[in-house]
């Protein structure tokens, strides 16, 4: 079933975004027709973005030459906001009210008018590192972050102005790392916010070895358990460190890596019985060939593994209790079987013209 097209509220929320990175393929989707005299048609949109929020880019073909920042981009109509001193933004031509400050602050480009900002090179000849931008953005294999929820690919720059060297340009181009506007320059709120100190204090120390054998684990067990049914006849102290004896009860049995080690140690072992049992089948051949040994090996080893499969599923049953409970139904089935043949057995007809005993015919 082909996606829904996207709604008029998804346009307008796509439209302009602060991303870190493609998230979806949504924007690639028809528009609704109201709105397609306004925006671009579906094969005119790019599908797998380069730049982001927090790239530092530049203009081509524009006096302005500084390095600016990227702010939101539109997926739908191409267009990437810049971030750039009031006084070299775009003109302000029917500028709606109240959005004369955000003009002032933000360049509205389109996206194939920008270079990508590599990085800080020292040229030969040249004293100061100067800066490299791409001039044509290549992109590997994408893949999906589960982590993010975000589409990831390596970015890389086919050519770059000024040239690089081979060897430099064909390393990938980091993503910048995204951070809110109202996280930047934040102070820290005296109620909220945990200060320095207090995570730096040493609140806690591991007893030493000594101090673990001198505690006595039997004795911590046995005043805990009496603590349980009596109350305690003195305050308990607070520095026992309890989690030393419940370890094995508060870890999780279930957790991958203690399933990716059992899973580990099952196929180890499958491995060791099964070249026990070709050594022994080759050790004693009894006419067979080489191979007829092996492949009767294997199949005793696929036997035993089947007996042991079929062993672990009986002894699971029986710690789950399904063997106690089909012997519970298998005796109450005994019991209502008993308890009819009894009925039966005390059943008395009364004499009456419809109860007639056949008769055997010679």
């Amino acid at each position: 079933m082909p996606p829904a097209p996207l709604t008029s509220a998804e346009v307008l929320r796509s439209s302009w975004a602060r991303t870190t990175g493609t998230r979806d393929l949504r924007h690639m989707l028809p528009i609704p027709r109201l709105e397609r005299n306004k925006l671009k048609i579906a094969r005119e949109r790019i599908k797998y973005w380069n730049f982001v929020s927090g790239d530092k880019v530049r203009v081509r073909g524009h006096k302005i030459k500084d390095m600016l920042e990227v702010t939101d981009v539109n997926k739908i109509t191409n267009r990437v906001r810049l971030r750039v001193p009031p006084a070299e933004g775009e003109e302000k031509k029917n500028t709606p009210p109240g959005e004369e400050e955000e003009r002032e602050k933000t360049w509205n480009v389109h996206y194939s008018r920008l270079q990508l900002f590599i990085r800080m090179h020292q040229f030969p000849g040249r004293k100061l590192p100067q800066p490299v931008f791409a001039t044509r953005l290549g992109r590997g294999k994408q893949w999906w972050n589960q982590a993010a929820g975000i589409w990831n690919w390596k970015r890389f720059a086919l050519s770059s102005n000024p040239r690089l060297p081979p060897d430099v340009l064909k390393q990938p181009i980091p993503w910048p790392k995204y951070v809110k506007e109202e996280d930047k320059d934040r102070e820290p709120h005296e109620m909220y916010d945990t200060t320095a100190s207090a995570v730096e204090e040493v609140t806690y120390t591991f007893p030493t070895e000594e101090e673990l054998l001198a505690l006595g684990a039997p004795d911590v067990e046995e005043s805990y358990i009496k603590n349980l049914y009596y109350p305690p006849s003195a305050q308990p102290s607070y520095a026992t460190p309890v989690e030393v004896f419940v370890t094995r009860e508060l870890s999780n049995p279930y957790s991958r890596a203690k399933k990716q080690a059992r899973w580990q140690a099952r196929m180890a072992y499958k491995r060791e019985l099964l070249g026990e049992m070709v050594k022994a089948e080759l050790a004693d051949l009894r006419g067979r060939t080489r191979r007829e040994a092996r492949a009767e090996a294997a199949w005793k080893w696929k036997q035993t593994l089947d007996a042991e499969d079929k062993a672990e599923a009986r002894r699971r049953a029986e710690l789950r209790g399904d063997v106690a409970r089909a012997e519970a139904r298998r005796v109450r089935k005994e019991r209502r079987e008993k308890r009819k043949e009894a009925l039966l057995d005390r059943l008395v007809l009364q004499d009456a013209p419809n109860q007639v005993i056949p008769q055997v015919t010679a």
